[in-house]
């Protein structure tokens, strides 16, 4: 994909880092915040965050979807709508999810407790 990217005569150095930032952004950036404060996110939402984020930043990027032609990423970075829409495929996902495992959900109070102490 990455390579692909590159081929494009058109694009910046700059503007090729700044795709891979927003990709980057979008993909994790929920998930890492997710992981440390949702006991029960599940392996499915962390999945499914990850994919929805990274397409909606390609989506915003390449998609010709603007009266004249341009697309949205002309109006705003495709960052912004990358996180939202990976934060709420998370959080729904998780909700209709079932929890994960005793032993998962024990470990994440545990680190927990254990970050507390050090303060």
């Amino acid at each position: 994909m990455a390579s692909l990217l590159a081929l494009d005569r058109s694009n910046s150095i700059l503007s090729l880092v700044s795709n891979a930032w927003a990709g980057f952004g979008a993909a994790f950036g929920s998930l890492v915040l997710f992981s440390l404060y949702k006991h029960n996110l599940t392996h499915k939402a962390a999945i499914a965050g990850i994919v929805s984020g990274a397409a909606t930043v390609l989506f915003w990027i390449y998609a010709p979807v603007l009266a004249d032609g341009k697309a949205l990423s002309s109006l705003m970075y495709e960052m912004i709508p990358g996180f939202i829409v990976s934060s709420v495929v998370i959080w729904v996902t998780s909700a209709l999810d079932t929890d994960p495992c005793k032993k998962t959900v024990d470990t994440f109070h545990e680190a927990g407790r254990v970050l507390a102490e050090q303060k």
